[in-house]
């Protein structure tokens, strides 16, 4: 009877449980049972249902009672000392609940709690209270618990918190001298720098070609760099030479090509934003030979007026000369006793205009040197 009453609820889950199944597998309860709640008579649904609710009180009665068993309450466990002692101690049963290690160096604040190897308590030392340094160790693991029941005493001096050391100060550096920094310092997703006079690009035509030399180039801007298309004189009018990249070294351009036995080297030189100045090498490999070649480009841009100068100037008897400054002011001479004689004239004249840098580009039909 004392195991029936230690769960009234749960016995009481578990007899209801009894008779509603009771209800759903006979259909009908009478006797004793219905002496006192009357005849039941149930139909098939609810049968069923009677059968189902029985099932369900039963397991949910057992399991109250199950659970009223185990609880800590009914069984209380005796208290088992939960204390670690390091090798070599024999510390007395009335100091069991203290802990202590090994290789520890306590605070003076831990005395109270901890022993050494080869100390013995007392029973005076037995289970003191736990200061916040000994119940936490630097891993973030807990002392041992220690029972409720079991008598502590309080330490009867705390010692004070260790203060940290002072922080050593460095005397300050001396500051670095600035560094000036530039535009690309600042901005470093700056794009590569553009090499090359924008003004060389465009579709330049020589005005003296002759057989097997340069008749035309088309200067393109490629990314930040200068490409050259060049087209040679040939028997069927022009050849193409293929496009070549343009080295830059301050404002003069240069290419370098071969083709079989030989090599061409060129330099390009602005004279004015419509006139190019072209100086050609030709060297021939394994041999002594070379030839050196002076043309006057014009750009599709120069002005009308400048290249009527040009063709009238090209169609005059020789003996004559073309000065142009790199303003655009230019003066001819022509039917002079000599090429020089009409380039001292051509070049006063050009001068007379007040533009800087006259020079002649022509003597006859050749650029001079």
């Amino acid at each position: 009877m004392e195991h029936l009453t230690d769960a009234p609820v749960a016995n009481i889950l578990i007899l209801a449980g009894i008779i509603f199944l009771a209800v759903g597998i006979f259909g009908r309860v009478g006797g004793f049972i219905g002496s006192i709640f009357g005849n039941i008579e149930a139909g098939k649904n609810s049968r069923v249902l009677a059968g189902t609710l029985g099932l369900l009180l039963i397991l949910g009665g057992g399991w109250m009672h199950e659970g009223n068993h185990k609880s800590p309450g009914a069984n209380p466990s005796p208290t088992t000392p939960a204390s670690s002692t390091s090798p070599g101690a024999n510390p007395s049963p009335a100091a069991a609940a203290s802990s202590t290690s090994p290789g520890a160096n306590p605070s003076p604040a831990a005395t109270a709690s901890t022993t050494s190897p080869a100390s013995n308590p007392s029973p005076a030392t037995a289970a003191p209270s736990r200061s916040p340094a000994s119940s936490t160790s630097h891993k973030g693991t807990t002392s041992p618990s220690v029972a409720p029941d079991v008598p502590r005493e309080v330490p009867k001096a705390k010692a004070p918190a260790a203060q940290p050391a002072p922080l050593k100060t460095m005397p300050p550096a001396a500051p670095e001298a600035a560094t000036p920094r530039t535009a690309r310092d600042n901005s470093p997703t700056l794009n590569p720098p553009v090499v090359g006079d924008d003004r060389l690009v465009g579709l330049w035509t020589n005005l003296t070609p002759q057989a097997d030399n340069i008749k035309r180039l088309q200067i393109v801007r490629v990314g930040q760099a200068l490409d050259a298309h060049i087209w040679y004189s040939c028997p069927l009018g022009e050849c193409d030479q293929g496009v070549h990249r343009l080295h830059i070294s301050g404002n003069i351009a240069t290419y370098d090509i071969t083709a079989g036995d030989r090599r061409r080297l060129g330099t390009l030189k602005l004279h004015n934003p419509a006139v190019l100045l072209l100086t050609v090498d030709i060297l021939e490999t394994g041999t002594q030979h070379r030839w050196h070649h002076n043309w006057v480009l014009v750009k599709s841009t120069l002005s009308e007026k400048t290249q009527s100068a040009f063709a009238r100037y090209l169609i005059a008897p020789n003996q004559k000369a073309f000065a142009m400054a790199p303003g655009g002011a230019w003066s001819y001479r022509f039917k002079e006793h000599s090429a020089a004689a009409a380039g001292q004239v051509a070049l006063q004249n050009c001068e007379k205009s007040g533009m800087p840098g006259c020079r002649i580009i022509l003597l006859n039909n050749d650029a001079p040197e």
